[in-house]
């Protein structure tokens, strides 16, 4: 029985229809999407936002909303290798339907702190989940979720069971998500961008947790991503989805290391490397996903495809073709034998403009601390939290320092303390202007908004940094109307940046929700030009773009740079992104700068450990798995609570009575690196992580 229940899928989708209806007119969102997702593997879904992956796990469970309706096709559930249920034909609303969310098949959500209600603590919405499915007292339904918040890795789980969800951490947060969806035991997880906005070490610990769950449970898995570097770590089979249809799937490696799609190796090629040879301009898939209202005729993929072939591929959509067992691809490029062709390509030639390191440096930070004061309780002590604790760092003309680090470690509140949105408590911002240093920490607020103009900044969220109320117009020249720029030069100017970014001036009287996530970006950036900086700093700008529009971001900002001259701060915990854009690379830890160092010499030999272990959690899209990582366990320490000594010490292996006992300083090792560690490792030494309790 148990071979039987192996080779029986549990979950089946079948030529699974979904449109949404608006007003009188109807959009197909899914249009015949058919996959298995058997006991015990794990099915990746891949594709673009807007491909219709998280749709598709909506339609499992039923929960899409009132406007979208199942059309034909089924999804159908086995239990027991012997009952089949079509959950497309049950009731939304429905017990049947109740009873199999959160029993049969759970749902982790992109973003927890969305999913996860403010108004009850942690352990009230894991409880819930095992009294609604099961006669379970309350006393048992706090012990099994202590139990299980225990098993997904949550410290101390007794304290936050009775903690709400905005008093965790994002990887916290995500872990509470994780023990609610397993609590019930289910048999199928849905996992839709577990990862996607957490660090690489936070990434790498769920990654290995969820498949920890995986193997003790037995359970199937549809896991749903657009980084192909999780793809190669997670997946049995992958799935890739395009505008609502799958256009290729089979095993894993099979995939990765030979697409037949031209979509599958367009998103391969987008990506940035940590291991492979750099690049200076990245593969891009030209344009976006379509919008529904403007499905095309023929293949979806058409108007972006360097394979395409008119009057074939724009008159009728391929069906999937059958390439191997398990192996399928919907593509009429295909030749007799199942195989892309290469296809023509005309990538511009680059002018790479390196930086003038024989000139002084155009930004210095000397020292710079930040601590802010965190009011008490009635009972308790207002805490000082240092979120900057000493840093100091050059940038020079043209050049593009890379910041890294985890979550919390101060990267954003530095960038913010630059550009003076905080006050720094302590330091010093030397700006070159015309051969003389202006600190702008010492300046008044007024003398300082003059010096606003040469440096500015894009966010990772732009729409949240728009106001609503403003034309794409208003919101660049505002800018420059704060400068004092007549009307007549602001309207000329305006229409400048948006040629440089990309986008047509015809945008202009439109307003920030009708653009595309990509579109938003180039217009933060264009208002970042706007008022002609030397020096932008980038806070992680593209960490909430599809590989194939981050790819276009890095051109663009690479193409700037050669041709103004611009010099770049690139906060990110990408490290695959920081390597391909920087010229040299701060790692941050705990407030503080950790190794300062070269690009290339920081990837191919970090000398401080937590460099080495923040590598060891990078993700590449291999066909080669790696069944053993070593793991950076714990987390950032509390900013108002930092440990004595080195401040890495309670995570690292190597770490002696000295490196307890005194914080070491960050000193120059040769080849223009700079350390702060004791015991700083060499290029062939191996370094070994401490391994959970």
């Amino acid at each position: 029985m148990a071979e039987v229940l192996h080779d029986t899928p549990f979950l089946e989708v079948r030529d699974l229809h979904v449109s949404f209806t608006e007003g009188d007119r109807q959009f197909t969102a899914l249009d015949g999407v058919s996959f298995q997702v058997r006991r015990g593997r794990t099915l990746c879904l891949v594709g673009e936002s807007g491909c219709g992956k998280s749709l598709t796990a909506k339609a499992i469970l039923q929960v899409m909303g009132d406007n979208a309706r199942i059309g034909q096709g089924g999804i159908w559930l086995c239990r027991d290798g012997r009952e089949h249920i079509d959950i497309a034909a049950l009731d939304p609303r429905g017990s049947a339907i109740r009873s199999i969310r959160g029993n049969d098949i759970a749902m982790i959500y992109q973003e927890p702190m969305s999913a996860l209600s403010p108004l009850y603590t942690i352990g009230d919405q894991i409880s819930e989940v095992l009294r609604w499915h099961g006669n379970t007292s309350r006393s048992e339904a706090r012990e099994e979720a202590i139990a299980v918040l225990r098993a997904v890795g949550m410290p101390a789980p007794e304290k936050r069971f009775d903690a709400y969800s905005f008093e965790l951490s994002g990887g916290q947060r995500q872990r509470a998500m994780i023990a609610m969806a397993l609590v019930g035991r289910p048999q199928l997880l849905i996992a839709d961008e577990p990862t996607t906005a957490l660090d690489v070490t936070t990434q790498a610990v769920i990654l290995d947790l969820l498949r920890e769950r995986q193997q003790a449970q037995g359970m199937a898995m549809l896991f749903i991503t657009h980084d192909l570097g999780v793809v190669s770590e997670v997946a049995d089979d992958v799935a890739v989805m395009y505008m609502g249809r799958i256009v290729e799937s089979g095993p894993v490696a099979e995939v990765l290391s030979d697409p037949r799609h031209p979509y599958t190796r367009g998103l391969l090629a987008s990506r940035p490397s940590v291991t492979g040879r750099r690049r200076d301009r990245l593969e891009t898939i030209p344009g976006t996903v379509p919008h529904l209202h403007n499905r095309p005729s023929g293949c979806a993929f058409f108007a972006r495809c360097g394979h395409r072939r008119p009057g074939e591929c724009d008159r009728q959509a391929p069906p999937p073709r059958q390439l191997a067992q398990a192996r399928q691809a919907a593509c009429w490029a295909l030749d007799d034998e199942g195989h892309l062709q290469a296809a023509e390509t005309h990538a511009p030639a680059v002018v790479r403009r390196k930086p003038d390191y024989t000139c002084p440096p155009l930004l210095k930070v000397h020292g710079l601390k930040k601590h802010f004061l965190q009011s008490g309780g009635l009972f308790t002590k207002p805490r000082r939290v240092r979120s900057l604790d000493g840093v100091s760092f050059d940038i020079w003309p043209g050049e593009t320092l890379g910041l890294v680090g985890e979550s919390g470690c101060g990267k954003s509140t530095l960038g913010q303390t630059v550009i003076g949105l905080h006050k720094p408590s302590e330091g010093k911002v030397f700006l070159s202007n015309k051969g003389h240093d202006v600190d702008l920490a010492a300046l008044p607020p007024a003398a300082r908004r003059r010096h606003w103009r040469d440096i500015r900044m894009v966010f990772q969220d732009p729409n949240g940094s728009f106001n609503p109320r403003l034309t794409v117009y208003d919101i660049l020249a505002e800018v420059l109307s704060v400068a004092g720029e007549s009307r007549p030069a602001i309207a000329s100017r305006v229409h400048e940046v948006m040629r440089m970014v990309g986008l047509d001036t015809a945008y202009l009287d439109r307003h920030a929700h009708a653009f595309s996530g990509g579109q938003r970006q180039r217009i933060g950036i264009a208002r970042a030009l706007a008022s002609r900086p030397r020096l932008i700093i980038a806070d992680e700008p593209v960490s909430a773009l599809d590989v194939s529009v981050q790819a276009q971001i890095l051109n663009l900002l690479r193409d700037l740079q050669a041709e103004l001259g611009l010099s770049y701060l690139f906060i990110s915990h990408d490290l695959s992104v920081v390597r391909h854009i920087s010229d040299r690379v701060a790692v941050m830890y705990a407030g503080q700068v950790v190794e300062l160092a070269p690009t290339e010499e920081l990837f191919s030999a970090p000398r401080h450990p937590y460099t080495r272990a923040l590598l060891n959690s990078v993700l590449e899209p291999t066909v080669a798995r790696r069944t053993e990582r070593q793991r950076l366990v714990g987390s950032v320490p509390d900013p108002a609570a930092f440990p004595e000594g080195c401040r890495f010490h309670p995570r690292c292996s190597l770490a002696s009575d000295e490196c307890r006992r005194t914080p070491p300083p960050l000193a120059a090792s040769g080849s223009g690196r700079d350390v702060a560690c004791f015991h700083p490792l060499h290029a062939a030494e191996p370094v070994r992580l401490l391994e959970p309790a």
